[in-house]
This record gives C-alpha cells, structure tokens and sequence, in this order.
C-alpha cells in the first residue's frame, strides 16, 4: 500500500463578497449645493463690493464738509464703526472713525444718496478724542445766511 501522498498547503478560503459599495451624494445633490455657494458667494460679493462704494462716497463726503476740513484736516483714514451705528435708530446714520492730518474723531452723520455715485451729509456730529461735540450741520446754516445776506445787498 503506498502511502497517501503529501496534500500540500491548505487551500485558501474563497474571497469574501465585496460589501455593498455605499453610494456617495447624487449628482443632483452636488450641483444644487454648487449652486447655492455660488448664490451665496454672487450675493456676498455684490454686498462687499457695494460697501467699498459706499465707504469710499461717505469719505468724500466727510472729507468735503467744512467742519470736518477745519477740525480733522485732509482725512488720512475711516473706519466703519458698527457699534455706534448701530445704536442710531436712523437707519441712514452712520458712524465712522476718521483720522486726518489735524486730529482724530468720530463722525455720526446722516448720509443720503445724492445718485448712484454721491453721498452727502445731512447733518450730524464730531466728535473729537477729546469728547468736544461739534455740529456738521453749523456751518452749512452759517453759509446759507451769509448766501441770504450777499443777496440782499
């Protein structure tokens, strides 16, 4: 009798079946979040792009108003402020931080949209660092006598 021959090595189980491959977002899930960050983007860039406009009229603005020329000079810098604005129940009030070549204050200005490309101040207040109040609108009203006075004679 011949002996049983050797078998060799043991046979390797057969693979397991592939689990059930989980399918990821559908295309129409990713093209409507594609979507809406595009929107969000459009809509964000279109504000931000708008508030550069309105920050850059404001300043020419300030920067035009006598008061604001004799206290603070040349306006060097503005920075929005939004604490202060957003205590003004006006909702065309705005408040800005201006430095300029004589001094520093806060302006809170009602501004109103002369066109698409031109702010003005309708009234409002410096405020200097040191906590003097000065009206804006004082020497538009000592212009507008001077103007009355010149015409009569």
């Amino acid at each position: 009798m011949d002996p049983i021959p050797p078998l060799g090595p043991a046979p390797l189980p057969p693979p397991r079946p592939a689990p059930a491959r989980r399918r990821g977002m559908p295309l129409w899930a990713m093209l409507l979040v594609g979507l809406v960050v595009g929107i969000v983007a459009a809509v964000g860039g279109l504000a931000w792009w708008g508030w550069q406009a309105f920050e850059q009229q404001a300043t020419t603005a300030m920067a035009a108003d006598p008061v604001i020329a004799e206290h603070i000079g040349a306006i060097r810098r503005t920075e929005f402020d939004w604490a202060a604005t957003s205590a003004e129940p006006d909702d065309d009030t705005f408040a800005f931080h201006v430095t300029g070549e004589r001094g520093s204050g806060t302006v809170v200005a009602r501004f109103i949209t002369e066109s698409a490309d031109v702010e003005s101040i309708d009234g409002g207040v410096l405020i200097m660092q040191d906590g003097t109040r000065i009206p804006l609108d004082e020497a538009r009203d000592h212009g507008a006598d001077d103007s009355e006075d010149d015409e009569r004679g």
